[in-house]
């Protein structure tokens, strides 16, 4: 991390003034952020294949053939949209670099020729101060600042929950300290050794929001204060401001790439084969201002300070970038190369009243890995069920064994169930009755249950939205139907594969794991609750965290030893107060040692 951090440090472009520093470490941030990568394994994530990829349905198929033994194989999500009118609408891949955008802009300079066909149209790069759960980061932002920097400034290490007698709370929020709870107090309990009083400063105001800031201690009008280590305090909280921790939403940086996204990381952790003259654009509408660097030689180039960019014009519409002819220069005012060309995002078409699917990048979504083995038995007399092997632990390990039982009858492309209790009565429930599409391919069954997010009471407690529009909004999910309107319709399908078996084996073998590993929650999308399972391979420390998409902690679900074996819990959308979180995109994390493994979730509302 910090080897990647020098490498874009040391590029320092100048796009303004001294702020340029720490845009671009923002920019970085950003990037490791929102697509959490912070390594090189974290590459290695599996995809989730997004498009349609079924094979053609069989016209006219007998519903006989359903009958006998099949195992689930795969799943995967999709989402598709009904307009009421014709209308073009960017894809997430090409407004977001991991897919090309639409043409280029070519970059001409001495020796030097590319093209830019990637664009990320980042918006702000700052987040917003989220003080209901920044506690947990900002006290391991200020411990991280005291480990690395202390020798340096001839100071010892010190274990901050001790030294400031906090408490780490079970819903992971901290509490105690040395001083009240006034927010306007600067006059507390201050530690009298002036290093410990500067950090002090830092905690009390962003861990603890109890008064003592660290514009109390900067600021200290009654030369009470030992303010020796006033660089400390500042220090601590301009690098926690730079990295997005605390600060309102800043200037835009658009960005314009000749790589994607995960070339993007591949570069900044120091690996450019296979990446010729890797090149990197940022535009800031707030500031008029054009940087350019090229990232395996360290060369800069920026607009000039008197140009007012009467070559660059933007479409808001289609959300183009035409560049004519601009001149970019080093830092000694020499001439650098030109732009030229023009860049939009990838559009894909909506036909009013014709259901579409939304194209979603794979990076969005990780490969949906199965944490059970599914067996479904389909009998000739109507009746058929469903055996589930789940790997659990509860005091020890062991395979659990879940099976439902149904009636079942299908037509030529639909299939309908309805589950059973024990006792042979039908179910109550809304998911007691499941409609499903089915076709058949050779040997392979494909089932797509279709919901409706809007309206089922599987995802929302009400349904009393004014339209679909509104729907995605309050639910976030918006943000996979950008710039979309006139929406009619709005539709989730889980698309399951399953292939014929002879026979359906219950293994109740009792082993432990080689491994660490962590599974896909269970459901996803979810609400209110979804399953997180893991398993271990020896007894560990074991801590899995939510975060949100900007990298906030959102919940601390596990901060504990824990047995080896096979792990499940449960999560119910909740932050470290027991809030309700916003609709989104989470990522779930498991750390083990060194070991850390991350996946996504989506909450509906």
């Amino acid at each position: 991390m910090k080897k990647s951090l020098t490498i874009i440090l040391s590029i320092s472009i100048l796009i303004g003034s001294q702020s340029s520093r720490g845009k671009i470490d923002a920019v970085f941030n950003y990037m490791q952020d929102k697509y959490q990568i912070y390594n090189l394994q974290d590459l290695n994530r599996k995809l989730l294949k997004t498009g349609s990829n079924i094979p053609p349905s069989a016209l006219n198929r007998d519903p006989s053939d359903l009958v006998g033994h099949w195992e689930l194989q795969e799943q995967y999500m999709g989402l598709f949209i009904t307009v009421g009118s014709d209308q073009l609408a960017p894809t997430m891949g090409s407004i977001g670099g991991y897919e090309p955008a639409d043409s280029s802009i070519l970059v001409t300079g001495d020796g030097f020729v590319t093209e830019l066909n990637y664009m990320e149209l980042t918006g702000s790069l700052f987040r917003t101060s989220q003080t209901n759960s920044r506690n947990p980061n900002a006290l391991q932002h200020a411990q991280d600042y005291v480990d690395s920097a202390a020798t340096l400034q001839g100071q010892n290490t010190f274990d901050l929950i001790m030294e400031f007698q906090l408490s780490f709370n079970t819903d992971s929020t901290i509490t105690g300290g040395l001083g009240g709870d006034d927010p306007e107090n600067c006059e507390i309990n201050w530690p009298e050794d002036p290093y410990h009083l500067a950090v002090y400063s830092f905690v009390s105001e962003y861990v603890l929001q109890e008064g003592g800031s660290v514009g109390c201690f900067l600021d200290d009008e009654t030369g009470e204060l030992d303010q020796t280590y006033a660089y400390v305090a500042s220090e601590i909280e301009e690098q926690w401001t730079n990295n997005g921790g605390d600060d309102d939403y800043g200037d835009e940086v658009f960005l314009f790439m000749n790589f994607n996204i995960i070339d993007f990381f591949m570069i900044m952790f120091g690996y450019f084969d296979g990446i010729e003259n890797p090149t990197l654009l940022m535009f800031s509408p707030d500031e008029e201002r054009l940087g350019l660097m090229k990232l395996d030689s360290g060369e800069e180039y920026e607009s000039s300070p008197e140009s007012d960019l009467e070559g660059l014009t933007i479409d808001d519409e289609t959300m183009m970038f035409s560049f004519d002819n601009i001149a970019l220069f080093d830092s000694t005012g020499a001439s650098g190369p030109t732009l030229t060309g023009a860049i939009s995002p990838v559009m894909y078409e909506l036909i009013a009243g014709m259901e579409t699917e939304i194209p979603i990048p794979s990076i969005i979504f990780e490969d949906n890995e199965l944490n059970s083995e599914v067996y479904t038995t389909f009998n000739d007399d109507g009746t058929g069920y469903d055996i589930e092997i789940i790997e659990e632990d509860y005091y020890y390990s062991y395979i659990d064994t879940n099976i439902s039982y149904f009636n079942w009858e299908a037509t030529n492309d639909s299939l309908f169930l309805t589950f059973l209790e024990d006792d042979g009565s039908v179910a109550t429930g809304f998911d007691a009755y499941v409609s499903l599409s089915y076709s058949i391919f050779e040997d392979t069954i494909i089932v797509t249950n279709s919901i409706d997010p809007c309206m089922d009471p599987y995802y929302y407690y009400y349904s009393d939205f004014d339209s679909i529009e509104e729907c995605l909004e309050i639910t976030g999910m918006n943000i996979f139907a950008m710039d979309v309107n006139d929406i009619d319709d709005f539709t989730q399908k889980v698309t399951s594969h399953h292939s014929r078996v002879d026979n359906v084996n219950v293994s109740e073998e009792k082993n432990l794991p080689v491994d660490y590993k962590l599974y896909e929650a269970y459901p996803n999308p979810f609400n209110p609750n979804t399953t997180i399972s893991y398993e271990l391979s020896k007894a560990s420390f074991v801590e899995i965290k939510i975060y949100d998409l900007m990298g906030r902690m959102v919940n601390n679900l596990v901060n504990s030893d824990v047995k080896p074996g096979f792990h499940s819990l449960k999560w119910n959308a909740t932050n470290f107060q027991g809030e309700s979180v916003p609709a989104g995109v989470y990522l779930y994390s498991i750390e083990v040692g060194s070991f850390i493994q991350t996946k996504k979730i989506l909450f509906l509302k």
